[in-house]
């Protein structure tokens, strides 16, 4: 199931659920913290996601700071439809990105997602935090789970018209560049020596790459998640949730 190295960067490490399962109890820092363990945290949500009658079609985790940081992801389908992924189409499902530390660096985090499978690639849309809870005594997992994946189904619709509005805009070569130029020059969304990579994605795509061929706002997207899959995992979610902003705001999307 696990196929973590699209997670994996330098300073992580791609772990299993195995794994997670075998790491200690991690001890609390304070009277009012309750630390989770990554496992734990995992394990609930694929049980809440199975109630509701999806599959896990694939897990990815990684490993931060001595085992301390986790983060990762979730593509869910409907059960039954994971026979549609990998058909060699623009497939798209749902995602969760998951973030978790038990050192107080980061809270419980959920954050919503569509993933285009045949591209690997992550959208992780700017306004849908799911779940961003300290590790205190009163915390109830199962709970602030619950609760989580409720405004995950109910606000979906949102992630998927965000990339209908995209496939929906045309986009001749000048725009492109344009707003090429300015997520990087005047936004820094990204580093400047990650241009060239995204202008070839979209301008000399290879034959394959049916995702980042069309002329559209959407292809042009798809150029920088492809980058962006490629940073380290912490810088993952952050960045295409600032790239989907600018996008909504240079298409006009809202």
């Amino acid at each position: 199931m696990s196929q973590s190295a699209v997670l994996s960067h330098n300073g992580t490490v791609p772990v299993t659920l195995a794994e997670l399962e075998k790491l200690p109890q991690p001890k609390p820092q304070g009277p009012r913290h309750q630390p989770v363990k990554h496992a734990l945290f995992v394990n609930e949500l694929r049980k809440q996601i199975a109630e509701r009658g999806y599959i896990v079609h694939r897990e990815q985790l990684s490993l931060d700071h001595n085992g301390v940081r986790m983060f990762g992801a979730l593509d869910m389908v409907p059960a039954g439809a994971e026979k549609l992924v990998g058909k060699g189409d623009t497939t798209e499902g749902m995602s969760v990105g998951l973030r978790h530390a038990n050192d107080r660096t980061l809270s419980v985090g959920l954050i919503a997602g569509a993933r285009v499978f045949v591209c690997d690639n992550m959208a992780f849309v700017g306004d849908m935090v799911l779940l961003r809870r300290k590790h205190t005594t009163n915390m109830d997992l199962p709970i602030e789970i619950h609760d989580a994946l409720d405004r995950l189904f109910e606000k979906y619709q949102k992630v998927e018209d965000f990339n209908t509005k995209l496939k929906n805009v045309d986009v001749n070569d000048t725009w492109a560049r344009d707003v090429i130029y300015k997520a990087f020059l005047d936004e820094k969304l990204l580093a400047v020596g990650h241009l060239p990579t995204v202008h070839g994605w979209y301008f000399e795509p290879p034959a394959g790459a049916i995702d980042v061929q069309t002329r559209t706002a959407w292809g042009l997207y798809n150029s920088f998640t492809r980058v962006i899959k490629d940073l380290a995992p912490y810088r993952q979610q952050d960045t295409t949730v600032d790239v989907s902003n600018f996008f909504t705001r240079a298409f006009n999307l809202n």
